[in-house]
């Protein structure tokens, strides 16, 4: 018998696993999860090869499947905060969005210190359009773990809620937490300004960027908040302006997300450090 941390796999089941892993890792779901319903009705005891199993059923679109499979898991391991983990996120995907909440919150509850967890947390929320719940569990990672891909996150949901005073906080910790990020900082910082009505901040931060500029949208933000300070715009070009800078500021966002969106908890890179950020 071999054993895992959660039960003894009698000899019969390891060929199996090994035969289902192997299979999933290939990308042959089918095979694994024959492999894998094979392994764990012998080895009945063990949670990992059961989640293996619900992670291969996922795989091959058998959701009704995989949400069983994780239900009887946490049956058996109701303190098991990767299997609620999963089990959210299925729930989701079938649209069962309170049992995805009460797993995702009861993983939390379990481990609050745990930035994976929170990190999946405050993603069902946005899949939810719960944006305030969100954003709070964004800005609880920012508190604890303030990396590039997680003030971004956060500084966008502010934005999408009309909250420029705290999305104008964020994009400034952003500009210090990542040098390379100055001029997105400042163009958010601009863009907040301008949302507020705050006219002259927004020209003076438009300024200050002005020798960092890479795509003239520090130019053309500047122009803006020159006009808006010095002479009278009429309301449909308010509306035109805004809007045309609003996809511009939305792009620039959108590339930087990029980097991170893998792995938002990752930390930017030092300088000279290998692999930097292409």
């Amino acid at each position: 018998m071999s054993t895992t941390a959660d039960g003894l796999i009698p000899a019969a089941a390891a060929e199996s696993v090994n035969a289902g892993i192997a299979a999933l890792d290939a990308g042959d779901f089918d095979v694994a999860v024959t492999q894998l319903t094979t392994a764990a009705r012998l080895a009945p005891e063990a949670i990992a090869v059961g989640r293996q199993l619900g992670e291969a059923q996922a795989a091959t679109g058998d959701l009704g499947g995989a949400r069983a499979t994780l239900d009887r898991l946490v049956a058996r391991a109701p303190d098991d905060t990767a299997i609620l983990v999963d089990l959210a996120h299925v729930c989701q995907i079938i649209g069962d969005g309170a049992a995805a909440r009460a797993a995702i919150e009861r993983a939390i509850a379990l481990q609050p210190g745990d930035q994976t967890i929170r990190l999946a947390q405050a993603r069902l929320y946005e899949s939810q359009s719960e944006l305030a719940l969100a954003t709070a569990a964004f800005a609880e990672l920012a508190r604890r773990t303030p990396t590039p891909g997680i003030l971004n996150n956060l500084a966008r949901l502010h934005l999408a809620q009309g909250q420029y005073r705290e999305a104008d906080t964020v994009f400034r910790q952003l500009g210090t937490v990542d040098p390379e990020a100055e001029l997105l900082a400042r163009h958010g910082r601009i863009w907040c300004q301008l949302k507020r009505g705050d006219w002259r901040s927004a020209l003076e931060q438009a300024l200050g960027a002005a020798r960092a500029d890479r795509y003239d949208l520090t130019t053309a933000l500047l122009a803006y908040a020159r006009d808006r300070l010095f002479t009278r715009v009429l309301a449909e070009e308010i509306v035109a302006r805004e809007a045309a800078l609003a996809v511009r500021f939305g792009a620039e966002l959108r590339e930087y997300a990029e980097l991170y969106d893998a792995d938002p908890l990752v930390q930017p890179l030092d300088d000279g450090e290998e692999g930097a950020r292409g």
